[in-house]
């Protein structure tokens, strides 16, 4: 019986040895599958990575242009407060000088009577 028992013995540690590397190659399979799946997750975070840039540099294009748009606006519409300013003063000048003859004719009127 002790063959017996140690064949048994035998087979039964042959069986685990089996098991053990069917299991450790099993594993290690899943850990390349894993590192293989997170390396092609990387390379499309690298991918919309480059999509994110282009997009960013679409955007930081279109507030340059409108930047320079509401520039060019600002000094028209400057320009153009500048000129009815001179404008409205000339006016105001000229209702002062107005006023100044009228006046001035005024006197002379009564002066004369």
């Amino acid at each position: 019986m002790d063959g017996g028992l140690i064949a048994v013995f035998i087979i039964l540690v042959i069986f685990v040895g089996i098991i053990s590397i069917i299991g450790v190659t099993s594993w290690h399979k899943q850990e390349l599958e894993k590192i293989r799946i997170r390396k092609q997750g990387e390379g499309s975070k690298v991918q919309m990575s480059d999509e994110l840039r282009a997009e960013l540099s679409a955007l930081k294009e279109q507030v340059l242009a409108l930047r320079d748009t509401t520039t060019k606006f600002d000094l028209s519409f400057d320009a153009i407060l500048d000129g009815v300013e001179e404008r409205l003063k000339r006016v105001e000048e000229r209702q002062i000088s107005q006023s100044y003859q009228t006046t001035d004719d005024a006197q002379k009127l009564t002066a004369g009577r």
